[in-house]
């Protein structure tokens, strides 16, 4: 949304979008180790350039209904709300500075020696771990100015979940 609010065009590439196991993303999620999860896999453009490789480990609970999703324009966090009727209500983000790999520049167009931002990320519903991101962002200005924007929006999102959740637990609860 940030990226189409300075009048670009925000799509996707996908690259995978399957149901699949990850001993290391499962336990993140504290899933045991042989769990199925969903996992996406795709780049993010701008304007047909682009900015970031992500890639999303989700437990299957929330995942499943994800599989014949169009990714291509649509936003993952409006996916789970619309297929899965949740939002995420809390996460946390560790963000480093990485050199990319030679795959990695080559699916960022990337030339050799740029640094990258690598955002980890675990998204909670109700405090228990249902998303585990990685995004590659590009380390040139216009990357940065967005994996901050994205970031921001990721946050303001969860905020938004968050309030939404206390409000329907505050007007639901009695009535039930």
């Amino acid at each position: 949304r940030e990226v189409e609010a300075r009048g670009m065009v925000q799509t996707s590439q996908v690259l995978a979008r399957q149901m699949t196991t990850d001993p290391e993303a499962a336990a993140v999620l504290e899933e045991p180790a042989a769990s199925e999860l969903f996992f996406l896999e795709r780049i993010r453009l701008a304007d047909g350039e682009p900015l970031a490789h992500d890639r999303v480990w989700l437990t299957a609970d929330l995942g499943r209904p994800l599989l014949d999703a169009d990714f291509t324009r649509t936003a993952l966090y409006d996916e789970i709300a619309t297929r899965s009727g949740v939002r995420l209500t809390d996460g946390s983000e560790k963000i480093n500075a990485v050199v990319a790999s030679p795959a990695e520049r080559t699916l960022l167009r990337l030339p050799r020696g740029v640094a990258c931002l690598r955002v980890e990320r675990v998204g909670r519903l109700a405090g228990r771990p249902v998303e585990r991101r990685i995004t590659l962002v590009r380390g040139d200005l216009r990357g940065i100015a967005q994996a901050r924007l994205l970031s921001q929006a990721t946050i303001a999102n969860m905020k938004q979940n968050l309030a939404f959740a206390f409000v329907y637990n505050a007007l639901g609860v009695p009535l039930a």
